[in-house]
Parts: structure tokens; sequence; C-alpha cells
């Protein structure tokens, strides 16, 4: 699972102009964004423990969370059922809100959820659990914000209110839009699979079983 996670998805250099956002259209997304942080989620106990991230994060900066766990991890000074009363599609909350919260069930190595990718082209920041299992994977490391780069929780909910603030510092976790394409889902990801036989790419586990072992979770 986890090598297909990583083969599925890729940022690529060079941006063509059908896969990268011009400054103008990042400036015309900035405008809309007036809420906080989205997360869209249905387990809600996790071998991650997110659940506890999330209701911890809540005390200090907004959260609108939709799903199954909406009302077991909305806390009273999240916007989250407040903000939705009317008809609101996703698209409608996607489009307002600054950073979505892609926190894994698990974290394992060589686990990227398919939620950091799809979100961060749809111009939300991701806000990720830990750093580590997204170094050396060609995502551009100013792309996201990583929860333990932080102090505490509360730290990352004052930076997350700082950047709502801050329209210059919230955009440079664009930047990687003038240099790389959109990372793409799925329509590429046979061709990806098909340039890496053609280039004779091995991937060689010695033992597949620890590759794969649930143990390297937590």
């Amino acid at each position: 699972m986890s090598i297909c996670t990583l083969n599925i998805y890729r940022f690529h250099a060079k941006p063509s102009k059908d896969r990268s956002y011009t400054p103008l259209q990042l400036l015309a997304a900035l405008k809309r964004k007036t809420k906080g942080s989205l997360i869209f989620v249905s387990h809600c106990r996790t071998i991650s423990k997110r659940e506890d991230v999330i209701r911890e994060l809540g005390r200090y900066t907004e959260i609108t969370v939709r799903g199954k766990c909406e009302k077991q991890l909305s806390v009273n000074n999240s916007l989250g059922s407040e903000f939705c009363k009317s008809n609101c599609g996703d698209d409608d909350l996607i489009a307002t809100h600054r950073f979505y919260l892609a926190f894994e069930n698990s974290i394992c190595d060589e686990y990227i959820t398919e939620k950091f990718y799809v979100r961060i082209t749809e111009l939300l920041v991701p806000v990720v659990l830990e750093r580590k299992i997204y170094t050396d994977t060609g995502i551009p490391p100013d792309s996201f914000i990583a929860a333990d780069d932080f102090n505490s929780v509360a730290e990352l909910g004052e930076y997350l209110n700082y950047l709502r603030k801050n329209d210059t510092a919230y955009l440079r976790y664009f930047a990687w839009t003038q240099y790389y394409r959109k990372p793409i889902y799925q329509t590429s990801a046979m061709c990806n699979l098909c340039e890496d036989i053609y280039k004779g790419k091995k991937i060689i586990a010695s033992d597949i079983n620890k590759s794969f072992n649930i143990n390297d979770c937590h």
C-alpha cells in the first residue's frame, strides 16, 4: 500500500499551464479563505490518536470537522457545526478554509494519506502529524506544516492563527506551484508504473513481512 501511494501521486518539476496555478489565481483563491482548518473524518478511534490532537488543537484555533466524527471531535470554539447549517457542499468548505488536517489513521514508514495530495491540489495547506514520513518523497518541504515541528499543540494552533492573519507568510506555502505541476491522481498512475519499468527501477525488500508489518505503525 505504501509503495502504491508513492507511485500514484507525484510532484513533477516544470509546471505546465493546465496543471499549475498562476499568482493571480492564488490571490483570487485567497480572498475566499476566511476560515481556519478543515478535516473530513470518518474513523473516530485511530492508532495514531489523531482524534486527541484534533480535540486539543480545537482549543486554540478554529477547526471545521465534517464526517461521521463531527459531533465527537468538534469543540466549543470550533465553528464546525455553526458554519454549515445551510446547504454547503465540500467545494464551498474547501474554498473557504486555509488548512486541511491531513492526519493519518496510522503513522507508517512510506505511507502517505491520499488526502494530503488531494487537498494540496485544491489550494489547502496540509497539516500533518510527523514530518519524517514526508522526507525524501519528492514533496517540497515548505509546502506543508508538520505538527511535530512545534513544541506543543498550543504552539501549532498559535502558528495557524498567525498564518490566517498574514497573507504573505501563508502564500509562501504555495511557492511550489511556480516550480511543480499539480500532483495528479490515478490518471498518471499507469504511466508512472510503465516509466519505472522502462527505466529499470527496482524496489528491493529483503524481508517482505517486515516491509508490511503493522507493528511498524503507530
